[in-house]
């Protein structure tokens, strides 16, 4: 055998190998910093961000006052823009009446510590400052994690899900706005999201009242990283205002609590790692924020009941009742 031509083969074959190498290697780091930027992002798909354990243990270190329990809520809407309108009532100010009521409730027990994301003045300071010092790291960070989602679904490892409820989009400087809020909920280690609502329904004369009444609660969809927690809370929360509030009638939200994958406020694209619920506390005609005479009493009951759902859920021994593992 010619030794030239031998040794010519040999380098070839070194130089393929090594190239074979160092692609792998390649591929492997590619791989090791695309998890470290998930691990940054927000909660991992297919690895639970919080559990009903979870939840149930800081409840039992809050109570012996080594740790709280960390809740925001959210009323829903802007300080002055969006929600639904009917007559005189803007949603936007009932959905900060029940959610100033829950505030208060809660920050009397020892246990929570409370934050909420607007007042009567506004934006609360904590989080003006963060939209202001953050837009642009709140932009990428919403864009990684739709690529992320967008590459999962295209491999066939998670699915989109079809959502039951027809929802508005926000404008975009509202969902950046929305999806800070649930960057700032997992840097500030936030155990519990609530957003306050009260919902509406498209009819052709909007001065009268519509067909459909009651309370619904939206969670993230199944696969998201905080849906079984979500649920486990949400269905507690729907018992207990269920004792004094009919569940909807709207054929889509009769079971109570509804599963959605889009719905930004409870984390699409996965950006929420606490639990997450949107409470529908009725729709915008119903007397319950209509009529002067009882309008005070229903929202005091509302509040009363949602902190009783969410206290009862992180005092239960037992879940199964409520169909949650």
């Amino acid at each position: 055998m010619d030794k030239t031509k031998s040794w010519t083969t040999f380098k070839i074959i070194g130089v393929a190998f090594l190239a074979v190498i160092l692609l792998t290697a390649a591929a492997m780091l590619a791989g090791f910093l695309d998890y470290q930027k998930i691990k940054n992002v927000a909660g991992i798909f297919f690895i639970e961000s919080t559990s009903p354990k979870y939840l149930l243990e800081k409840m039992r270190l809050a109570e012996r006052q080594d740790d709280k329990v960390r809740v925001l809520i959210v009323p829903g809407h802007e300080p002055n823009y969006g929600g639904a309108e009917y007559r005189k009532i803007k949603e936007r100010e009932v959905n900060l009446e029940i959610a100033n009521k829950i505030f208060d409730l809660l920050s009397e027990d020892y246990r929570f510590k409370v934050y909420r994301t607007r007042d009567n003045n506004g934006w609360s300071i904590f989080l003006k400052d963060y939209f202001d010092n953050n837009m642009d790291k709140i932009s990428l960070w919403k864009y990684e994690n739709l690529r992320i989602m967008k590459r999962l679904m295209s491999s066939g490892k998670i699915s989109s899900a079809e959502n039951p409820v027809y929802h508005n989009n926000a404008a975009m400087s509202v969902a950046d706005r929305l999806y800070g809020i649930n960057k700032w909920a997992n840097e500030n280690k936030i155990d519990i999201v609530l957003h306050v609502h009260i919902n509406d329904v498209p009819r052709k004369n909007v001065s009268k009242p519509g067909s459909f009444s009651g309370i619904a609660i939206y969670i993230p969809e199944k696969q998201y990283s905080n849906s079984r927690a979500s649920k486990w809370v949400a269905n507690y929360v729907l018992q207990a205002l269920g004792e004094d509030f009919p569940t909807s009638n709207l054929p889509q939200e009769q079971i109570g609590v509804i599963e959605d994958q889009d719905l930004i406020a409870i984390g699409r694209y996965n950006t929420l790692d606490p639990v997450s619920m949107l409470v529908e506390y009725g729709y915008i005609y119903e007397p319950s924020f209509n009529d002067p005479s009882i309008k005070q009493e229903k929202i005091d009951q509302m509040a009363k009941d949602t902190v009783n759902g969410i206290i009862n859920a992180l005092t239960e021994t037992s879940t199964k009742e409520l169909g949650v593992k």
